[in-house]
Order: C-alpha cells, then structure tokens, then sequence
C-alpha cells in the first residue's frame, strides 16, 4: 500500500506549495504552520488519520520566553487551520484533538522561571466533527491546581474520541495468549 501510494498523483498532497498564495502566507510563519498545511491538504484527500507534533511545551525552566516562542509558531497557523476547514466545508467531518504532554503548575518552580509537571489539571480541546461548539466541561479553582467541577477522566476523553471517529470504545481485544482485555476500562464519552 505504502509503494502504491509513493507511486502515485496523491503524493502531491504533501507538496505544500501547490496550495494557493494567500494560503500559504498564514502558514509559512513556523514548521508546525506548514505541517498544517499539509494536514489541511491530507484531509481534503480524506486521509483518516493525521499527527502534527509541535514539541518544546516542558517548560520547567524560561517558561515565559518558551511560551512566547512557541505561541507565535501555533496561534496563527491553527486559528486559520480552523477557519479553513470551516470555509472548506471539511470542519464537521474532521475531528481536531489538541494536547498538551501535561499541565502545568500555577506557580512557578523553585528555580523561578519555570513551571513544573501537574497531572491534576490540564487542558484539551476538541472540535469539528460534529462537536458542539463553544462548549467548556470541567472547572478548576481560581489557581488553576485542582479540579472542581466536572472532572473529565481520560479514560472519559478517550471514549469520546474513539466513538466520535466509529471505534467501539467498549471493545473487546485479546493479547497474544488469548486473555481478554478492554480497549478502555470505566471511560464514557463525554455528552
């Protein structure tokens, strides 16, 4: 499948500059923008499955200018990414899962510029693919260090992510020797 496909006219779909020029100028401002691009193009292909990593987000030290940095890559890029999509009519049947690698402490660390792991808060976002918009579940104090209220589990995310893109999140697989496991254990998706 992978020879065909490198032999084929669909390879074009990873040649960015094909895209027209007002397109290209909002993305052209950072890698991860052209990685949109691309993804963009991969989606009106119906390529069903896309991973864009932008790394650098562990900011246990320079937290402040890392962030900055890093923001100016994403915001842009990902804000007419969407637009796109919308304008395109691709929004509703592409489902966009942004992540963080963890969330981050209110306060910084002790070196004092940094801002340390805290798996007790953290932030995604889910849109398209027939996601209700301008919706937020989930709340955390004033400080942003604890839930408190509505706590969404991950296994609670990944049951929405899985029947939103038609994987029975209830699945049953087996291991090699047979034993029976499930695919997501006391997650249900988030309505």
């Amino acid at each position: 499948m992978a020879i065909d496909f490198m032999n084929s006219e669909k390879l074009s779909i990873f040649d960015w500059r094909l895209e027209k020029e007002t397109s290209k100028e909002k993305y052209m401002v950072s890698n991860f923008g052209i990685a949109l691009l691309i993804a963009k193009r991969c989606i009106r292909e119906k390529v069903p499955f896309i991973e864009i990593t932008l790394s650098g987000w562990d900011t246990h030290n320079n937290n402040k200018e890392r962030i900055q940095t890093l923001a100016k890559q994403f915001d842009l890029p990902f804000y007419h990414f969407v637009n796109e999509l919308k304008a395109e009519g691709l929004w509703d049947h592409t489902l966009v899962y942004l992540n963080s690698e963890f969330g981050r402490k209110p306060e910084l660390s002790p070196n004092g510029d940094g801002r340390d792991h805290h798996p007790s808060v953290w932030t995604c976002l889910l849109g398209g693919g027939n996601i209700p918009e301008n919706h937020i579940i989930g709340e955390s104090d004033k400080k942003g260090k604890d839930p408190i209220k509505n706590p969404i589990t991950m296994n609670d995310l990944l049951s929405t992510l899985y029947s939103k893109i038609g994987i029975d999140y209830k699945l049953k697989l087996y291991t090699s020797d047979n034993r029976p496991y499930l695919l997501i254990q006391n997650g249900e998706p988030i309505l």
